[in-house]
């Protein structure tokens, strides 16, 4: 906050409850927490890892359902004559 710009950020940028340097810290601190920081990173990659491979996964998730039904439900359809 030691900058030429800290008037501009105390104005323009202050909220009902934060100054405008508090809520640059809240800002900052949100952007490291989601995005920029390793631990975000890793917090990430365990997210979409944790049930396993997600391509593996998917294919998984789609046999387990019995698809008879629709695909006679297509072949009746395309059988239909309009």
């Amino acid at each position: 906050m030691n900058s030429s710009a800290l008037p501009d950020i105390e104005l323009f940028l202050q909220a009902k409850t934060l100054t405008g340097p508090e809520r640059v810290r809240l800002f900052k601190l949100a952007y490291d927490a989601s995005i920029s920081s390793s631990f975000s990173g890793r917090q990430a990659l365990y997210e979409y890892f944790f049930f396993g491979d997600p391509v593996r996964m998917a294919g998984a998730l789609v046999n387990c359902y019995d698809r008879e039904p629709v695909r006679a439900r297509v072949r009746s359809l395309l059988q239909r004559e309009d």
